[in-house]
């Protein structure tokens, strides 16, 4: 109890102690010089330190338009690879997988606006279409041997033909479905159109601009040669494609590319 009364009747001060010395106070000065300079280089300097950096926000604006679609789609003679057994393709001979073979591949002329699916981030065109036929109807089991026999499906190949019980009437629905593969003809002729522009505090770029000034600046845009996917001037994280390696990393290269 007396140790405890002490202690709370006690008032403790740290003890400072100054060492006089010369060599020991430059040194003590030398390091507080070269604490205060390394802050300002950090906050001049340092753009991944202490700086604050705006990402400016980039978008693309992208559209299909026809082209030599339907000049394409109007042949007298068809395309080299309408019904060519050289593009056949087997997944599997036979069972439930044998609908993604690629066998007795036609031709077929297809809508400009059937053709592609384009949004905010994306577009997609469609080259190659896979088209399942199917009629199910009832029937009398005794004479169901065969469907596809009984009805007339359009198609180069059957992929079902069979039928099953109607558990309430006692008769039978009979199903036969028959698959269809065709290329689009024309695609390679339509036209992809391509624009760049980005947004950022009071300044702005856009590849459809024809000079740049104190706040649009114009910017280009560049289709990147999968050729040179993997070479490190063509893939940096940080500032995408440098001006000086556009030539060698950009298939095409443009205000907007088509």
């Amino acid at each position: 109890m007396q140790t405890v009364a002490r202690s709370l009747k006690t008032w403790k001060t740290p003890q400072i102690i100054g060492i006089v010395d010369w060599k020991l106070g430059a040194l003590c000065w030398v390091l507080r010089i070269c604490v205060v300079f390394y802050v300002i280089y950090r906050l001049l300097s340092d753009v991944n330190g202490m700086r604050n950096v705006e990402i400016p926000s980039g978008y693309p604006t992208f559209w299909f338009e026809s082209g030599g679609l339907r000049a394409e789609q109007n042949f007298t003679t068809a395309p080299q690879y309408c019904s060519n057994s050289d593009y056949d393709y087997h997944y599997q001979e036979g069972g439930p997988a044998k609908y993604w073979n690629d066998l007795d591949i036609g031709c077929i002329n297809v809508n400009y606006g059937d053709i592609v699916q384009v949004s905010m981030s994306s577009a997609f065109a469609i080259s190659y279409m896979k088209t399942l036929h199917t009629k199910s109807f009832p029937c009398d089991p005794s004479s169901a041997g065969s469907p596809c026999s009984m009805v007339s499906v359009s198609g180069s190949r059957t992929a079902e033909d069979g039928w099953i019980y109607d558990a309430h009437g006692g008769n039978a629905t009979c199903t036969c479905s028959k698959q269809q593969d065709n290329f689009v003809v024309g695609l390679e002729e339509m036209e992809l159109h391509v624009q760049h522009a980005f947004m950022g505090t009071d300044i702005s770029g856009k590849s459809i601009a024809t000079s740049s000034s104190e706040d649009v600046r114009t910017i280009q845009t560049c289709l990147r040669d999968p050729a040179e996917k993997d070479t490190a001037e063509c893939n940096d994280p940080n500032y995408g494609v440098p001006e000086e390696h556009l030539g060698k990393c950009c298939w095409k290269t443009g205000a907007c590319l088509a």
